[in-house]
């Protein structure tokens, strides 16, 4: 009995400290409750919390991220549709309010890109678009520069990965395309049987010549 307890009044203590206990990694940050209610940010390396009244409620990654925006559609200034595809590069810098200011954050940056989207590209006409994809990053990053601070983000950059034009417009500018470079071909091609025919009749006008002064047969 007496060896029982010896043995329960050293595990117990032990046990305590590994549950205790928590390794967080490099470039992560790990959000301790209290009681339900925010204590304290883990920082990287071995920290102890106050078990069990405190628990881990989530490990937050600290690297830069890469959000892509699957392509969708966006009304110019002559509401015409073209499909936008972005690239929103960030990284948490508060893991608290990362955690605890917005629910699906995801889902939140989705929705101040389009909007900002859809006020940038919409100023716009169509071929201006394209061209101006730095611009409307540019745009769109500070339209998101608020909201993403309250969310505990520092943004780095959004880029517009895509500009698509509607379906018919862009077939049109592919056979438009496609008409050029056959127009370029035929010129090339007529331009060379040219040079051939020009060779050709200065090598008859010589060889007339030489003919006529006898230096070689007729």
């Amino acid at each position: 009995m007496l060896l029982a307890l010896i043995v329960l009044a050293v595990a117990c203590p032990v046990l305590y400290l590994v549950a205790a206990v928590r390794v967080v990694p490099e470039a992560t940050a790990d959000v301790v409750e209290r009681l339900g209610r925010h204590h304290r940010t883990l920082t990287p390396g071995v920290r102890l919390v106050f078990a069990p009244f405190d628990r881990v409620r989530a490990r937050v990654d600290l690297r830069e991220r890469v959000l892509p925006f699957p392509a969708r559609p966006i009304a110019t200034a002559e509401n015409l549709l073209v499909h936008v595809e972005t690239v929103v590069r960030y990284e948490v810098a508060d893991a608290r309010a990362a955690t605890y200011a917005v629910a699906e954050l995801h889902s939140a940056i989705s929705e101040v890109v389009v909007t900002a989207l859809r006020a940038a590209v919409g100023t716009r006409e169509l071929e201006q678009v394209a061209p101006s994809r730095a611009v409307i990053g540019d745009e769109v990053l500070a339209a998101l520069e608020g909201p993403a601070g309250r969310w505990g983000l520092r943004l780095r950059a959004v880029e517009l990965k895509a500009v698509d034009p509607p379906a018919g417009l862009r077939d049109a500018i592919e056979d438009e395309a496609r008409a050029e470079h056959e127009k370029r071909a035929r010129i090339l091609r007529a331009e060379g049987e040219r040079q051939a025919a020009i060779l050709a009749a200065d090598g008859e006008r010589t060889a007339t010549a030489l003919r006529a002064g006898g230096i070689v047969p007729g």
